[in-house]
């Protein structure tokens, strides 16, 4: 029988550090965590030498017996497409504040980078939305806007998921609770 690991993202204690949290879920038997890595993430964030830090993490997590099955870079996500107003301006470097699609794409390649160099299968987030009010149908012309909207969402996925698919990486939409795996290719 095969056995599932019981993981936890780390994002839900997020006031404290990553090396204390991790000790105080180990104890509970946790085996796994899932960590933010969007930018400014006091767990592990994607600026700098992200790889070497990834890599003295994954080594302090592994003598605490836990494993590392997918990093979370929702924010970055959630930007591909929207919103793209002042509500998401501090997910983005001041640099960045006109250009967020930019930098979110930049950031999913950093992601895709470190999790294929931290040999972590999975990148789970987010993938954002032009217009959010558009979803629903009424009004009537909200439909058209909304099918429409699914063409820049080929435009600016289909290259973000052609290059997790050039790093051997999963990228995992997660939505209410529910996590839907992109098979591209």
């Amino acid at each position: 029988m095969r056995k599932i690991k019981i993981c936890l993202f780390t994002s839900l204690f997020y006031d404290s550090s990553l090396e204390s949290v991790a000790l105080q879920i180990s104890k509970l038997g946790f085996e796994a965590v899932e960590i933010p890595v969007w930018w400014g993430s006091k767990h592990l964030s994607l600026e700098g030498n992200y790889i070497s830090r990834g890599k003295n993490l994954l080594t302090k997590l592994k003598l605490l017996g836990l494993s590392v099955p997918a990093i979370n870079n929702a924010r970055s996500g959630q930007l591909v497409l929207g919103p793209l107003d002042e509500s998401t301006d501090s997910w983005v470097p001041k640099e960045y504040s006109n250009d967020k699609v930019k930098f979110a794409i930049q950031s999913m390649h950093r992601a895709a980078e470190a999790a294929s160099e931290l040999e972590i299968p999975i990148v789970v987030g987010f993938v954002g939305s032009p217009q959010w009010d558009k979803y629903y149908i009424y009004p009537p012309g909200n439909a058209d806007i909304h099918e429409r909207h699914w063409q820049l969402f080929a435009d600016r996925w289909g290259p973000i998921l052609d290059y997790f698919l050039n790093k051997y990486t999963q990228y995992v939409y997660m939505h209410l609770n529910v996590f839907y795996p992109f098979s591209h290719g």
